[in-house]
This record gives C-alpha cells, sequence and structure tokens, in this order.
C-alpha cells in the first residue's frame, strides 16, 4: 500500500514538471516572435530654463514731425518750392521756368484748389511776367515790388501738373532786357477740412513692427477722429497732453505708403507739436539646448512605439506673436501660445542617437521657466 501511494505521488510531480516545462518553452517561443515594447511610462530625456526668448527690445526707428495744425478748417500742403527765381527775356530770347507739379490722390480727394505765392524783389518792368498752369495763362501782367498770389480753381487741379514762368519782351526797349527776379515762389494744395499726413514703411520694419504712436497737445471743440488708410482707429475728446498707439491689431499699417487721416467733423482741433513715431523690435533672443538620446530611446522612437515631445512653460507673453522651436534645424509645429504649459511634437527623422540641439525663439516676447524634451507613449 505505502508502495502504490508513493508511486502516485511520484507520477503526480512528474506530470506538474512536465506541464511547467512545456508552459515555459510556450512562453520562450511567444516572446521570441512578439518584440519587447519598452516601458509603459513615458520617458523624460532632459529639461532646462530657456528663460526670455523672442524679440524682447523696441525702439523709435522713425520719429516724423507733423508739427501745429488744426482739424475741421482749410489745410495747406507745399507742392513746390523756389527759394529764388530769375527771368530775363530780349530780343535774342530769353530763360522759362518749368516744373511738374503731382498732387496726391489722397488729397486730390478733398482739394479746393492751388494758391501760387511769390515775392517780386525786383524788375524793371520792360515786361510782363507771365504764369500758365496747364498751358493756360493764368498770369500776364507787369508788376511791381511786393507780394502777390494766384489762385487756381480745383476743376483746373489734376494729378499731374504742368507750371511755366517766363517774361515777355521788353517791348519799345528792344536793346535791353526784360527782368523779374523773384524770392519764395510757393505753389501750395488747399484741402480740407481734414488733415490727410502721408507715411512710408519699409517691408524690413513691418518685419519687426511693433507699434506706431501718435502724439500732440490737444485742444478744441467737437470730436478727433483718426484713420489709417480710411479704417477708423481712434474717436474721442482729448484735452492737454494726447497720446494714442496703433498695433496690427488695430490698425491696418502695411509696407509702403499708409494714409493717416485726422478729422473733425463738428468742430475745430488744434494739436501742437505733433509726432508720429514708429517703434520696431529689437535683437532677438534665443534660448538653446544640448541634449542626448540613447540608441535604446531613439529605437522606441524610430519604430513607433513612443512619439518626442517638447512641453514647455509659458509664464507670461510680454509681446504677441509666435514660439519657434528648431531641432537639429527643423523646426517643429507650434500650437498658439498661451500662459500655462504648451506642448509641441517630434519624430526620429529630425533627431539621431547621441547629442542633439533644440533651439527657442519666437516672433513675440515670452517668459518660459522651463522646458521638458521625452518621450511620449
Amino acid at each position: 500500500m505505502w508502495l502504490v501511494a508513493r508511486r502516485g505521488k511520484v507520477e503526480d510531480f512528474v506530470w506538474i514538471l512536465a506541464i511547467a516545462l512545456i508552459l515555459i518553452v510556450i512562453v520562450g517561443v511567444f516572446s521570441y516572435f512578439v518584440p519587447y515594447t519598452g516601458p509603459l511610462t513615458n520617458i523624460t530625456i532632459s529639461t532646462f530654463s530657456p528663460g526670455e526668448v523672442g524679440f524682447v527690445q523696441d525702439y523709435v526707428a522713425r520719429n516724423i514731425d507733423l508739427m501745429t495744425f488744426t482739424v475741421g478748417e482749410e489745410q495747406t500742403e507745399l507742392l513746390k518750392a523756389w527759394p529764388q527765381m530769375e527771368l530775363a527775356t530780349s530780343i535774342l530770347g530769353g530763360n522759362t521756368e518749368r516744373a511738374e507739379i503731382g498732387v496726391p490722390d489722397y488729397r486730390l480727394e478733398t482739394a479746393r484748389g492751388v494758391r501760387i505765392t511769390f515775392d517780386l524783389y525786383q524788375t524793371n518792368n520792360y515786361g510782363n511776367l507771365v504764369i500758365k498752369w496747364n498751358g493756360r495763362e493764368v498770369m500776364n501782367q507787369a508788376l511791381t515790388p511786393r507780394q502777390h498770389e494766384v489762385f487756381i480753381d480745383r476743376a483746373d487741379v489734376r494729378e499731374s501738373n504742368t507750371l511755366e514762368a517766363y517774361t515777355t519782351g521788353p517791348g519799345l526797349f528792344f536793346w535791353a532786357s526784360s527782368v523779374y527776379i523773384i524770392k519764395n515762389f510757393n505753389v501750395n494744395l488747399e484741402y480740407g477740412p481734414h488733415r490727410v499726413i502721408p507715411f512710408e514703411m519699409l517691408p524690413s520694419e513691418m518685419d519687426r513692427f511693433d507699434r506706431a504712436e501718435v502724439s500732440a497737445y490737444a485742444s478744441g471743440t467737437g470730436r478727433l477722429d483718426i484713420k489709417i488708410n480710411g479704417v477708423p482707429v481712434y474717436s474721442d475728446y482729448p484735452r492737454g497732453v494726447f497720446k494714442e498707439e496703433f498695433t496690427l491689431f488695430n490698425a491696418p499699417i502695411r509696407a509702403g505708403q499708409n494714409i493717416l487721416t485726422f478729422i473733425d467733423e463738428s468742430g475745430t482741433y488744434t494739436l501742437r507739436d505733433a509726432a508720429l513715431r514708429i517703434y520696431i523690435t529689437g535683437d532677438q533672443s534665443t534660448a538653446g539646448h544640448m541634449f542626448n538620446i540613447t540608441e535604446e530611446n531613439y529605437n522606441f522612437l524610430a519604430q513607433g512605439i513612443f512619439r518626442g515631445k517638447v512641453d514647455y512653460m509659458i509664464d507670461s507673453i510680454a509681446k504677441s506673436g509666435g514660439v519657434e522651436i528648431t531641432m537639429n534645424g527643423h523646426r517643429l509645429n507650434t500650437p498658439v501660445p498661451r500662459i500655462g504649459w504648451n506642448s509641441a511634437y517630434f519624430t526620429a527623422n529630425v533627431v539621431e542617437a547621441g547629442e542633439n540641439h533644440v533651439v527657442f525663439s519666437g516672433t513675440g516676447s515670452f517668459e518660459i521657466s522651463e522646458a521638458i524634451i521625452g518621450l511620449e507613449r
């Protein structure tokens, strides 16, 4: 009996041992065909503090003196000036002063006419002074030394005009020359009541444009409105020192010519010592960091088991724009930046096993306290 019981226990042990060996073989064969998939948790590769990145400074690129003017009344714009003009004619001939006078279309819209003013300094009165505008005589007479003026109606003012000035011959004094010496010969456009001021923006300035600022000492009645390229950007009743800023978010400023218009429909506003300042951003601040990817982690990335991830904490945004991240010279897709954690992703195509380089920069200005480079399941 004892021998039979003992033999049964031995047989049971043999069967259990055989089953265990079979399971070990099965697991071994299965693990041979199923690859190791790596850790189940995310992997942190490197952390660092980028700090302040992007354009962190701005400065006045252009300070345009608008001088003192009153909105809501007739405006005057100098189109052409001669400090001195000497005209003479004899029986042998004479000289003629000619010029093309352009009137910008943005002022032609509210033009009232052109006024020519000059000081006749000296003449012998042997002939007449002749002034022609677009081929039509607007003056032909003998003048005495004093200030003179000629007004040309709006109907005769075009975008491109021709001005001529000369003297007629000496007449009975054929042996002499008729002479006119003129000072301060000015051609002025009268328009209004809006004050229209053009300003230029270079493409290089637009790439780094931060803001524009209008300042003046304001006094008057009615309401002051300001437009940039025809779009309203300001409407208020300023008194005393007045300063208003415009950015690309509220003003359609563009490369090339821009038009700044001051309007007062119900009164007059005087702006003293007015100025337009253009601010652009200065040097760009970047933050670089070297990090190492092991062969094992790179294989996880290359096999698609993990994806690369850059988490970065934005503490403050001093100037709106985008955060730019480049990894080994390849730019990553980044979201619209917001305060708090932001994320960008990368693949095995932009990194390699071993040393890698990441650079933070931006078109705005950001304070980034922490950046974490890792792998995410």
